[in-house]
């Protein structure tokens, strides 16, 4: 979860991991 934040928000949209 946490590394997936962190990621989402650096891209701006993760499609895959919200996805």
């Amino acid at each position: 979860m946490s590394t997936s934040s962190k990621r989402n928000s650096s891209t701006g949209r993760v499609p895959v991991a919200r996805k």
